[in-house]
């Protein structure tokens, strides 16, 4: 419009309350001058006001009700066999973090006769750190019970509860050696190496070898494991003889301070039993159950 037509123009000021949080094309702060409509002569006040259940707010809630799942695999897996059930925690919003322990699978290049229980709790730990997780869900497979006491126990801080797949649960100076005796002949079973015990053939195509210092060491615990919001165990019922892990399933079954669960599947459960392994997961999210027996 030129200068000389603007003169002459009567403006009437109008007030447009627009919510906080709706995205306004033209606005540098609470308040903005809109341009002079050559039609209808108004001069617009864009005012935002805040107002209760705002996108801010909201964004704010949902980020409180998402979780940070730290999954750690067991014994020559990788972050990789947990697919099946962390897209789906992703699904349901949750952030996921699943990780490879130094020495396996894709990071099978740092495999060493140094590489031991204390490197892979300490995998865990520099996640968390790095990650600025403080409230994690750690959720261990098999030998990946070692690793989740292990951090539990080193960062309780960032950590706010626990589950176990099918997993060895140390007290103070256990070992897998000592908790798993049946496995020590494939423990010793490391070749050429003197320290890489072979995966199974019947294993995922992508598992290698795992470090054998790390089932001989005996883990510290000096904390308080109850201390956390909630521990949850998931046993799995279809193994071909009897479980290595039927002792601890058993022992946990009749102490109150754990949720206890069972599940028709084979080892493997996040391969065999993805969808049942999801709700448990979920389930864990919520406040403490104390119920002795199965889940």
């Amino acid at each position: 419009m030129p200068a000389s037509r603007l003169e002459s123009v009567v403006l009437t000021p109008r007030v447009i309350v627009v919510p906080e949080g709706v995205a306004l094309a033209t606005t540098t702060s609470s308040i903005t001058t809109a341009a002079v409509t050559q039609n209808s002569r108004l001069l617009d006040f864009w005012i935002t006001v805040p107002q209760s259940g705002t996108h801010a707010e909201r964004n704010r809630a949902e980020e409180q009700d998402m979780a940070d799942f730290v999954l750690i695999p067991g014994m020559c897996h990788g972050g990789w066999c947990f697919d099946p059930v962390a897209e789906q925690l992703r699904q349901h919003g949750h952030r996921v973090h699943a990780l490879t322990l130094s020495g396996i699978s894709e990071r099978a290049d740092l495999l060493t006769s140094t590489v031991n229980l204390d490197t892979h709790i300490q995998d865990v730990v520099d996640v968390l750190v790095a990650e600025r997780i403080e409230d994690a869900v750690l959720v261990g497979h098999s030998y990946g019970g070692m690793v989740v006491s292990g951090v539990a126990d080193r960062v309780p801080e960032r950590v706010d509860s626990l589950v176990y797949l099918d997993a060895v649960v140390p007290e103070d100076g256990d070992s897998c050696w000592s908790l798993v005796p049946d496995e020590r002949e494939w423990y010793l079973d490391v070749g050429e190496t003197g320290y890489a015990v072979p995966a199974m053939p019947f294993f995922d195509p992508r598992a290698t070898d795992h470090p054998l210092a790390s089932l001989l060491q005996r883990i510290r615990l000096t904390g308080d494991a109850g201390r956390f919001r909630r521990r949850d165990y998931v046993y799995a019922t279809l193994w071909e003889g009897e479980s290595p892990f039927t002792s601890t399933y058993r022992r946990l079954r009749e102490d109150p301070t754990w949720t206890v669960h069972e599940l028709e599947s084979r080892h493997n459960l996040m391969r065999d039993a993805p969808d049942d392994l999801l709700k448990i997961l979920l389930r864990s999210l919520e406040e403490p159950a104390r119920t002795t027996g199965r889940q």
